[in-house]
């Protein structure tokens, strides 16, 4: 359970800079049989420093086409009072529609996956968990009649949690997606 309290101040001075939060990468990975390893800091705050997948289980590399990445992590309350957060992930690639983009439109169709959203600066995401991977709500096969006009497939994914989406800093993402080791 989530320390329920603000630990920290808050203010415009502490993120002074160039602020590059466009999604420029997303990985995918199957949240089936995947592990988080998560660490509590002296607050109690729990943070996520690797996963561990499943069998034979990979992350996979998507270069999403120019500004049509985003994702969203929303607070819900019920009118009971419950809350819960839902991560979106949007996305869309284009390119020529063959059998490994049917292959791909299936695949991301049926798939539950936890996600890494990279943004420009470097700096990432973690989306979804192990018991709640993101499923797609809307995977749409697009072709056009003009070539000025994007053709490909757009996806958006969802899954409800009880946590806000874990950040990943530009010097950890290899580590954390096992590259290099």
């Amino acid at each position: 359970m989530a320390i329920c309290s603000l630990n920290k101040n808050l203010k415009k001075d502490d993120g002074c800079g160039y602020v590059l939060q466009s999604v420029t990468k997303v990985y995918l990975a199957n949240a089936s049989g995947a592990k988080f390893a998560e660490q509590a800091d002296e607050d109690g705050h729990i943070s996520v420093s690797g996963v561990t997948l499943g069998t034979g289980a990979t992350w996979f590399e998507i270069e999403p086409a120019k500004n049509t990445a985003s994702f969203t992590d929303v607070l819900n309350v019920t009118d009971s009072g419950n809350k819960y957060r839902t991560h979106t992930l949007s996305f869309s690639v284009t390119g020529i529609y063959s059998e490994d983009m049917e292959k791909a439109v299936d695949g991301l169709s049926l798939g539950s996956y936890i996600a890494v959203a990279q943004f420009a600066s470097g700096d990432a995401v973690l989306l979804g968990s192990p018991s709640a991977g993101l499923e797609a709500t809307v995977v749409t096969n697009t072709g056009s009649a003009s070539a000025g006009e994007a053709s490909g497939i757009s996806v958006e994914m969802s899954a409800d949690l009880t946590n806000s989406a874990y950040a990943i800093p530009k010097d950890e993402i290899d580590a954390f997606l096992g590259k290099g080791e």
